[in-house]
């Protein structure tokens, strides 16, 4: 009796932890895997359904660990240390919600573009408007590697003419531009990029977009 009453404490411990841990290993799932598309691959990942269920199921692991903890307690008031930890996996995993939703609203701010850098190949490129420029530098020997490209698009509001759905606005038009080698270093015009946007474009594609003229003095090295 004495070791099934022990058995069957242990077997509450494990259930316990389960509650404790699925919710928080189940919410990082969903958000690495929408990090990853965004950061590594340009792809809106349309995780926001399954995220709000990853919420709710961590409220209701809660108040079901709550109850078999207070249950825990009843049967057995000495072994009160072995639910510490588990119970702090609450406010471990209300702490984790809070950090991943920043995450979520600062990566939805910024616009995101992979360039498969195929024929013809660019050695280097240009990403461009008037608030911003940068440069990456591609490695000739690695040319079968996406390169993703994060900014935040600039949104310009018009104050004066209000509707009722807010303010009418432009989107800072961004520019691209290629070292092909040769002495050939042509700019393109990409399509207006909202925010939380990801694109894959490959290098016909950009070719194909409308050609601006930009003064070779003006890039940066």
């Amino acid at each position: 009796m004495v070791e099934r009453a022990a058995e069957q404490l242990v077997n509450r411990i494990r259930i316990i932890w389960f509650f404790a841990i699925a919710p928080l290993a189940f919410g990082s799932l969903v958000f690495d895997y929408w990090y990853c598309a965004r950061t590594f691959f340009a792809k809106d990942a349309d995780v926001l359904g399954v995220a709000m269920v990853a919420v709710l199921s961590f409220v209701l692991a809660g108040i079901i660990l709550i109850l078999l903890s207070f249950g825990y307690i009843r049967r057995s008031p000495t072994e009160r240390r072995k639910l510490v930890f588990p119970l702090l996996m609450l406010p471990l995993t209300i702490l984790a919600i809070k950090v991943y939703s920043d995450y979520y609203e600062a990566m939805t701010g910024r616009a995101y573009i992979a360039i498969d850098n195929g024929q013809p190949y660019a050695r280097r490129f240009w990403i461009w408007s008037d608030h911003f420029e940068f440069i990456v530098y591609c490695d000739e020997d690695i040319r079968d590697i996406d390169r993703v490209i994060s900014f935040q698009p600039v949104y310009t509001y018009d104050w004066a003419k209000p509707t009722s759905v807010g303010h009418p606005y432009s989107i800072d038009t961004v520019y691209i531009t290629l070292d092909l080698g040769n002495d050939s270093i042509p700019s393109f015009r990409l399509p207006d990029i909202p925010k939380g946007a990801c694109l894959q474009l490959s290098m016909s594609e950009i070719m194909a977009m409308p050609r601006v003229e930009r003064e070779r003095a003006t890039l940066s090295r």
